[in-house]
């Protein structure tokens, strides 16, 4: 019994991580990223989590939030920096979901407000950035500069 238990356990837990995986690729692949690069994101921030869905969930954001692998890989860096940071406290998937809604919308929240903060970074100063940036490419550039 115990060992047809954990066979069933290890075919639900691939089909996951396969789920999971082509939810990454469809992200990257829509978003004008390669395969490989959905990959090498993924490694890199799961490497760091230790969560498959939290990676997996972090770099989707990452996909959408970025146009270039140079951004990409910048953006790891910061996740990882992050996390290494402030651990669990400040959920990279939180980070990522708000500064692309910030890059899009210029109104500050979520994670990335946490980010800023404990940071030191005033958040009325840096909504002032926001307000003056010209669109949503400047406001991506001055989250990711910031936060790196």
């Amino acid at each position: 019994m115990a060992i047809g238990g954990a066979f069933v356990a290890a075919i639900e837990s691939t089909r996951e991580y396969r789920t999971e995986m082509g939810k990454l690729d469809a992200a990257f692949m829509t978003n004008g990223h390669s395969s490989e690069t959905a990959k090498k994101t993924y490694s890199d921030l799961n490497a760091v989590l230790g969560d498959t869905g939290q990676a997996v969930e972090a770099a989707q954001h990452l996909a959408k939030l970025t146009d270039n692998e140079k951004d990409l890989q910048t953006w790891t860096d910061i996740c990882t920096g992050v996390y290494a940071t402030f651990g669990e406290s400040l959920p990279i998937e939180s980070l990522t979901e708000s500064s692309n809604e910030v890059a899009k919308s210029g109104v500050l929240t979520g994670g990335l407000v946490d980010a800023l903060v404990w940071a030191g970074i005033s958040e009325e100063e840096f909504q002032a950035k926001l307000d003056a940036c010209t669109g949503e490419q400047e406001r991506q550039n001055l989250i990711m500069d910031t936060l790196n």
